[in-house]
C-alpha cells in the first residue's frame, strides 16, 4: 500500500539483546536522519551515499544474541506500516565483513492505528545471531524508514 513517512517522525533505536533478554542500546536516530528519502511500498527511495553512518559498536554479539530495532512514534493518525517501510541495519560479521539486516531479517511488523505514541515498540522479533557467528552492530551506513499506514 502506498504510504508516506510517519507524520511528526519517529525515533529508532537499535539494541543488542543478550540471551537472558537484557538490552544494550547501540545506536539511535530520528526518521528525518536515518530515513531521509522515505521508502514507499517497501522500496528505498534514495541511495546509500545519503544514508547516515553508525560507528562499529565495541560490543561483540555471539550465538543467541539478537539485533533488535525499536521505534517510538512522536505523532500518528492511523498506525505505522512497516511493510511499506524498509531498513538496512549495518552489522560487521567476523570473517565475512559488512552486511545489512533488512525488515525480513528482523521479523518486522506493523503497528496498529491504536499504537500508543511516545512509547517504545519492538519492530519484530529481531535478528538472532547464529551459533558460531560473531558480529558487531555498525561499521556502515544505516537506513530506517517508518511509513504511515495511509
Amino acid at each position: 500500500m502506498a504510504s508516506a513517512v510517519v507524520v511528526g517522525g519517529a525515533l529508532f533505536k537499535i539494541y543488542a539483546v543478550n540471551p537472558m533478554g537484557s538490552r544494550n542500546l547501540v545506536a539511535q536516530g530520528e526518521t528525518t536522519y536515518w530515513g531521509a528519502g522515505k521508502s514507499p511500498d517497501g522500496v528505498i527511495a534514495n541511495s546509500p551515499e545519503k544514508w547516515a553512518y553508525i560507528p562499529l559498536s565495541p560490543l561483540v554479539l555471539t550465538g543467541g544474541w539478537k539485533v533488535l530495532p525499536t521505534v517510538t512514534i512522536h505523532v500518528t493518525a492511523d498506525g505505522m506500516d512497516v511493510s511499506d517501510g524498509a531498513w538496512q541495519i549495518p552489522v560487521t560479521i567476523k570473517g565475512v565483513g559488512l552486511r545489512h539486516l533488512s525488515v525480513t531479517d528482523c521479523g518486522g511488523a506493523d503497528l496498529a492505528a491504536s499504537t500508543t505514541i511516545g512509547v517504545e515498540h519492538d519492530l519484530g522479533t529481531g535478528y538472532t545471531v547464529p551459533q558460531g557467528q560473531e558480529l558487531r552492530i555498525g561499521g556502515g551506513k544505516i537506513f530506517m524508514s517508518a511509513e504511515d499506514d495511509a
